[in-house]
């Protein structure tokens, strides 16, 4: 790239690359992106401006990808769920699972319907039970919400961090602390 900086299936490759490693980078295919650019490249770029919370910028692209990949239309989903377009992602992710449906059912304040899903997940899973926190809390029944939080916690203990943070469930921690 250095030698060549316009040689996009380099670029690409080394997105790839980056990407499995968890370390994308948003600026690496930016200079070949766009209506002609290969589906893989538009996408692997998008993905990368997600990871890095560029959430407009990866909505934006997504109009020049194929609607008829499957893999177009997960990221698709993704960017509209990030960007709070809910209605139009929740078709798509209803599709991957009932942790993900969840999660944007709480994210459109479908509480009483998260909740009832939140009931059929795993419950070996420590995210089951951050997740029915939350819907416990936004239900008003603090006393079974943070009894779900600390189990959670107690499997998962690096949830905390997540938790402090998280305005859904924080209020739960600083009661256990008082």
């Amino acid at each position: 790239l250095e030698v060549s900086p316009r040689f996009m299936l380099a670029a690409n490759d080394l997105q790839v690359i980056k990407m499995n490693r968890k370390q994308p980078d948003p600026n690496l295919l930016a200079p070949f992106v766009g209506k002609n650019a290969p589906q893989e490249v538009n996408m692997n770029h998008i993905i990368a401006l997600l990871d890095d919370g560029m959430y407009s910028d990866a909505d934006t692209l997504t109009a020049y990808l194929a609607s008829d990949s499957e893999d177009a239309l997960l990221v698709k989903a993704i960017s509209n769920a990030l960007n709070g377009h809910y209605e139009e992602a929740y078709p798509f992710i209803e599709k991957t699972g009932p942790f993900n449906t969840t999660v944007l059912l709480l994210a459109m304040k479908r509480n009483d319907e998260a909740w009832q899903l939140a009931q059929t997940l795993d419950d070996a899973v420590a995210e089951t039970h951050y997740v029915r926190a939350i819907c416990l809390n936004r239900l008003e029944k603090p006393i079974e919400a943070y009894a779900e939080l600390k189990r959670a916690l107690t499997m998962k203990p690096e949830l905390e961090q997540t938790a402090r943070i998280d305005g859904d469930v924080n209020g739960l921690l600083n009661e256990k602390q008082e």
